[in-house]
């Protein structure tokens, strides 16, 4: 295993909690592809973006959609 991959991983499993909660988060958004879905209840794209613009800037990113 490169490097890179096994600090990814021991970063994770420093911050287990986080990268569970930051997932299930996700996950329960429902985001299927406009191009094939149009309804809007199931179609979030954007509130996925939201969430992780948020975690991205508390890091100190810039966000540009």
């Amino acid at each position: 295993m490169s490097d890179t991959i096994s600090a990814v991983w021991k970063a994770v499993e420093e911050d287990r909690d986080y990268v569970v909660g930051l997932t299930r988060d996700i996950v329960r958004i429902p985001s299927v592809n406009p191009k094939f879905q149009a309804d809007p209840a199931i179609n979030r794209e954007a509130d996925v973006q939201t969430r992780l613009a948020g975690e991205l800037e508390a890091l100190g990113f810039g966000i540009d959609r």
